[in-house]
């Protein structure tokens, strides 16, 4: 993590994270709205913030943790839109997903991430204990990630929300697990399937709900909405945990990016911002030269057919409840664990 000129990227990146979620568990109407029921706020073992969340549509627990943040110098590529002056800033979260214990979609995940699930670093909330969050590998319930861009100026974000639509995993040599009982017990056959989670399915669901969020707390619609997509790959794991990535005609990776105009003037105009049709052609760009193709864009709701970009995204900020506040410390933003 790179941090020059007294800038800390972590902290810019909580702070539009802080206020996203504290604004919206502070309002009862807009809270029931988007399904949410509770959130608790934590620090991983390298200090770096993160939000377990709870909707009311799932039994399980979703998870977003920042993994890195750094700020960019300038011969790194980077195509959000900068203001005059301010330092380009950007940071990845990973997205997790925790089932319920008897929720089939257990099934799915790795033998190693149904035992962690099924034992005792997991607590009554479903989630990961303040002991068990620091004890269990960060690439274990992975279903997604998400990118942030922003400047220090913070006029404009940008959000990218990345995932397979399987992350599939095949044993080589197979699986063997020591038990007490039996000893060791195969628990994947050669070439066997250990890992098939729906990452966008699951990724998605949570996309559609910050992407909402955000727009009701900022009062802001996106500037722009782009979906792009490729094939991508799977990953094999021989007997020695060595891993290789290889391309798999089922798979498909995913990502959505919006950007959003945070400061807009008394008229609506965004200045320091190029036009929508400038900023999409900039993200077009990137995405190309990474090998995506670009089946969907869109700069308002009337534009798009709906089959990822949502169009409630350009009207949540339009969204009006009551004054009602919830203060309860199941719902707050930094409750106890």
């Amino acid at each position: 993590m790179a941090v020059g000129n007294s800038i800390d990227p972590v902290r810019i990146g909580e702070e539009f994270f802080y206020r996203l979620f504290h604004f919206l568990f502070h309002d009862e109407g807009a809270r029931k709205h988007f399904e949410l029921s509770q959130i608790n706020f934590f620090n991983s073992r390298e200090g770096l913030p993160g939000w377990n969340l709870w909707f009311q549509e799932n039994t399980g627990a979703y998870q977003l943790a920042l993994v890195e943040a750094h700020t960019l110098q300038g011969e790194e590529p980077f195509t959000n839109p900068v203001s005059p002056g301010a330092t380009p800033v950007t940071g990845r979260l990973a997205v997790k997903y925790y089932p319920a214990a008897d929720d089939p979609l257990l099934d799915s995940y790795s033998c190693t991430e149904t035992l962690l699930r099924l034992g005792t670093l997991f607590d009554h909330t479903g989630t990961p204990s303040l002991t068990g969050q620091d004890c269990i590998d960060d690439s274990c319930f992975v279903v997604g990630y998400l990118d942030f861009r922003t400047d220090t100026s913070r006029n404009f974000i940008e959000l990218e929300g990345m995932a397979p639509n399987r992350w599939r995993d095949v044993r080589v040599d197979g699986l063997y697990i020591e038990t007490e009982q039996n000893g060791k017990v195969e628990a994947v056959v050669p070439g066997g399937i250990d890992r098939n989670v729906p990452g966008w399915d699951l990724a998605f669901f949570f996309f559609d709900k910050l992407f909402s969020i955000c727009g009701y707390t900022f009062k802001i619609s996106p500037y722009a909405a782009i979906f792009a997509r490729k094939k991508w790959t799977r990953f094999d794991i021989d007997k020695n945990h060595c891993c290789q990535e290889k391309l798999d005609s089922d798979i498909e990776l995913f990502h959505l990016v919006a950007g959003f105009a945070m400061n807009a003037s008394d008229n609506g105009s965004h200045r320091h911002l190029p036009s929508r049709e400038a900023y999409v052609q900039m993200v077009n760009d990137r995405l190309t030269a990474e090998g995506f193709q670009l089946p969907e864009t869109c700069t308002s709701p009337d534009e798009s057919a709906y089959q990822v970009i949502r169009p409630w995204w350009w009207s949540a900020g339009e969204l009006c409840f009551s004054l009602e506040t919830d203060l309860e410390m199941c719902h707050c933003c930094y409750h106890d664990h």
